[in-house]
């Protein structure tokens, strides 16, 4: 009976893991005018769950500038395979380096770094 216990444990587990995985992907772009930065993560969750997925979600994304921790936002659920955000910059520098961190609800975690001037760069070019 221990050893059905065991193997049951130990599969449980593995499924579990098996479908917890950690965000794949940030993008961040700049919105001079509204001087806003828009922030999309991207985290597949399951083909077949069609409704909120409450299990398995971005719990939060963080914005530092310079190391500092400027704003967070928390989610309690994920409903697409893209979570965004919208973050009101502060005074800033163009030179200054931002950092946004995406925390799955399974405690994995992605961070991205930039600064304004690259932002704005990458957005002249399109």
């Amino acid at each position: 009976m221990k050893i059905i216990l065991f193997y049951c444990l130990v599969f449980s587990s593995l499924t579990t893991a098996a479908f917890a995985h950690p965000p794949s992907n940030i993008q961040m772009q700049y919105d001079q005018a509204k001087n806003e930065l828009v922030v999309s993560v991207n985290h597949r969750i399951a083909a077949n769950r069609h409704e909120k997925d409450r299990t398995h979600f971005i719990k939060e994304i963080d914005l530092e500038i310079n190391g500092k921790t400027i704003d967070s936002k928390t989610f309690v659920y994920q409903n697409s395979s893209i979570v965004k955000a919208r973050f009101a910059m502060p005074k800033h520098e163009n030179n200054d380096q931002l950092t946004v961190k995406a925390i799955c609800s399974t405690d994995s975690e992605l961070s991205s770094q930039s600064s304004i001037s690259s932002l704005l760069k990458y957005k002249q070019n399109d």
